[in-house]
């Protein structure tokens, strides 16, 4: 993981247990308890539709997303995104990113296919969410 990427990590995985719920932080994190789906809930903190990018005529926004995790460590991750643009009708599409996952602790690390770019995807597990770090920004899925 480089070198930035770590402090990053346990920076967003404190401020998720700081803002957590009535959720327990401390839940074991095992092969059996992260197997299976998980849906998009928001970005870095706002809700979803949130936008990405936008400039003066154009806006992208995230929809939705959901990550699905199987047992023979298969990744699987689909988000739904539109475009507006001025005096345009919306654009929708969807982006699917595939890969095998290992787990370490509350740490993930997805092998993305090289299909789909390959590279590598870190995500952290806290307080019952899946944390994506992606582009400068941070995912938040829940069961």
């Amino acid at each position: 993981m480089p070198s930035l990427l770590r402090p990053l990590l346990l920076l967003v995985a404190v401020l998720a247990v700081a803002c957590g719920g009535d959720d327990d932080p401390i839940a074991p994190v095992t092969e059996q308890t992260v197997v299976g789906a998980w849906n998009l809930r928001g970005v870095n903190g706002g809700p979803i539709p949130f936008a990405l990018a936008q400039t003066v005529d154009v806006l992208l926004q995230v929809r939705s997303g959901t990550i699905t995790l199987t047992a023979d460590k298969q990744y699987r991750d689909v988000q739904d995104f539109r475009i507006s643009r001025s005096g345009r009708s919306d654009t929708l599409f969807s982006d699917t990113i595939s890969g095998r996952w290992t787990l370490v602790g509350n740490e993930m690390t997805v092998a993305v296919d090289e299909i789909d770019g390959g590279g590598q995807i870190p995500l952290l597990f806290v307080n019952n969410q899946l944390l994506k770090l992606e582009s400068g920004f941070t995912y938040n899925y829940r069961k």
